[in-house]
C-alpha cells in the first residue's frame, strides 16, 4: 500500500518535473526570441541612423 502510494507519488512528481522543466525551456526560447527580435529592431534602427546620417553630413559636405 505504502510502495503503491510512493509509486503513485514519484510518477507524479516526474511528471511535474519534466513538465516544469518544459515550461522553463518554453520561456528560455520566447526570451531568446524577445531578444533576437530587440536585436533585429536595434540594427534596422542603427542603419536607418547611418544612413541618415551619412546624407546628413554629405548634405552639409555638399551645401
Amino acid at each position: 500500500m505504502v510502495y503503491k502510494i510512493l509509486n503513485i507519488y514519484i510518477i507524479y512528481y516526474l511528471k511535474f518535473s519534466i513538465f516544469s522543466i518544459y515550461r522553463i525551456y518554453i520561456l528560455y526560447l520566447n526570451s531568446q526570441i524577445l531578444i533576437a527580435y530587440y536585436m533585429a529592431l536595434y540594427i534596422s534602427f542603427s542603419l536607418v541612423y547611418q544612413i541618415v546620417y551619412q546624407s546628413f553630413i554629405f548634405q552639409i559636405i555638399v551645401l
